[in-house]
C-alpha cells in the first residue's frame, strides 16, 4: 500500500539565538544576506530536529511521536477507516518530507538573559 498524506503545519515561536555580541544597528546595516543566512541556518537545524525525533520515535520506538495518525483521521477519514486497526504497522514504514521556513520578524538586543540570576 503506497499511500502518501501531505500535513502542512505552521509552527510560529522566538528562537533565541545564543549571545551576539553586534548592536542591532551593525547587524541592520548588513542588509538582507545575513537575514537570509541566519533564517536559512535556523531553518536548517529546526528541520535536522524534527526529523531526527520523528525518526527516533517512527524506527526506534515506534511511536507516533507527532500524531501523524490523528491528522490522516481528520482529514482522511475513509483511508483511515481502511488502516486505522494496522495502523501500529503502516506507521513505522511511512515515509515523510519535512520543510522548515523561518522568518526573522525583529532583531533587538538582550544585555542579559532572563533566566539567569546574577550574582551579588
Amino acid at each position: 500500500m503506497n499511500r502518501e498524506f501531505k500535513r502542512r503545519k505552521k509552527v510560529k515561536g522566538i528562537i533565541l539565538v545564543l549571545y551576539i555580541l553586534i548592536s542591532s544597528t551593525v547587524l541592520s546595516a548588513c542588509g538582507g544576506e545575513v537575514f537570509s543566512r541566519i533564517e536559512r541556518a535556523c531553518s536548517d537545524r529546526v528541520k535536522e530536529i524534527i526529523s531526527n525525533t520523528l525518526e527516533k520515535g517512527q524506527k526506534e520506538f515506534k511511536q507516533d511521536n507527532f500524531s501523524i495518525g490523528v491528522t490522516v483521521h481528520q482529514q482522511y477519514p475513509k483511508v483511515w477507516r481502511e488502516i486505522a486497526t494496522d495502523w501500529k504497522n503502516i506507521f513505522p514504514e511511512i515515509t515523510y518530507e519535512v520543510n522548515v521556513e523561518t522568518t526573522i520578524v525583529e532583531i533587538g538586543l538582550i544585555n542579559f538573559p532572563a533566566n539567569l540570576r546574577r550574582k551579588k
